[in-house]
């Protein structure tokens, strides 16, 4: 078995421009996500047997016969589930594309995890809160930060991640790179 999920990697500018509030977010109970680690999940698609491994390579390749090259643009902070009880802070995504993308992969993919269908909100992932021991720092930063535009970011390919859990954390390695074709 290996855990998978299908993403997009952070571009160099960007990781840039969210260096600052993630060495912010080191913080007692809060985990931020490492710069090199960054990306936008596509698809989540969990512990999958290796023999479906060409067939999963086989659907994001016609998904990316599909799509259209597009842009994204990083936008307003916000937190999973609730501002009062965080447990995830993320930047939001704009794009209707991306939304698209992800609700193709869901369709094409949906063996995978066919009870956890759910509507997406396209997002970068900053930091997981493990407690509340930080929260007014947490707020102190997320509101100095959420209204804040973060740039745009030109979406060209997609990838099909193995995440390995480690006590250290995860670790992303590509698997396949799926280039966006349809013009």
């Amino acid at each position: 078995m290996k855990r998978l999920f299908v993403g997009i990697p952070l571009s160099f500018e960007l990781k840039q421009k969210l260096k600052p509030v993630l060495e912010e977010l080191s913080l007692p109970g809060v985990a931020p996500v490492g710069i090199e680690k960054l990306h936008l999940t596509v698809k989540f698609l969990g512990e999958v047997e290796e023999e479906k491994i060409p067939e999963i390579q086989e659907k994001l390749q016609e998904i990316s016969l599909k799509t259209s090259p597009f842009r994204v643009e990083l936008g307003h902070l916000g937190v999973f589930p609730e501002e009062g009880n965080p447990k995830v802070l993320w930047v939001g995504v704009e794009s209707e594309e991306m939304t698209h993308l992800m609700q193709l992969a869901d369709k094409s993919l949906d063996y995978t995890r066919a009870n956890e269908h759910k509507e997406e909100i396209p997002h970068l992932t900053l930091a997981r809160i493990k407690n509340n021991s930080s929260l007014s720092q947490l707020k102190t930063i997320f509101f100095k930060y959420k209204s804040l535009q973060w740039g745009v970011w030109d979406i060209d390919k997609i990838h099909l991640y193995e995440a390995e859990l480690t006590p250290k954390g995860p670790i992303y390695s590509p698997l396949q790179e799926f280039k966006l074709k349809m013009s």
